[in-house]
């Protein structure tokens, strides 16, 4: 029992430390080790996020699973659950996003850059939010980044 007593405790030490080097990771990686546990875990998250990978994108007529996948590497989708809010984000890596044509935009060409889009879910409605790296875009901008992932350039 003594015995028993100790490998309790050494796992309760390795969880908890386990636990404080995840709560220190950045944004992306934290979400990649958590979207992987969280559909296994959570139904329901399981389940938003395979209708927002399903969502329609009428200008390209295709699903945002395969417009975003397509040209980004290390792919991941988080659920979180607000008041009244719901929240499913794409984080991806490794994208080619040009801006240099955009009009009234600074001319700008992204490189293996990281891209986030956050579906924002309030009752029936959901409002899409891009960004490139850690700055938000506006619906042109988000417009020419679904059109160029889906592309895969």
């Amino acid at each position: 029992m003594k015995q028993f007593g100790k490998v309790l405790i050494w796992l309760v030490i390795l969880g908890g430390i386990l636990f404080g080097i995840y709560m220190m990771l950045p944004e992306y990686p934290q979400s990649f080790v958590k979207s992987i546990i969280q559909p296994v875990v959570n139904s329901q998250a399981k389940e938003r996020i395979i209708q927002v990978k399903n969502l329609k994108n009428e200008d390209l007529n295709t699903t945002y699973q395969k417009i975003l996948e397509n040209g980004t590497k290390n792919t991941c989708w988080v659920y979180q659950e607000g008041v009244g809010i719901e929240t499913v984000t794409f984080y991806g890596t490794g994208a080619t996003i040009n801006i240099s044509d955009v009009k009234d935009h600074d001319d700008h060409l992204y490189t293996s850059t990281n891209v986030k889009f956050e579906f924002v879910i309030k009752g029936k409605s959901v409002d899409i939010k891009a960004y490139i790296g850690k700055d938000a875009q506006d619906d042109e901008i988000k417009k020419v980044m679904l059109q160029q992932l889906f592309e895969g350039k």
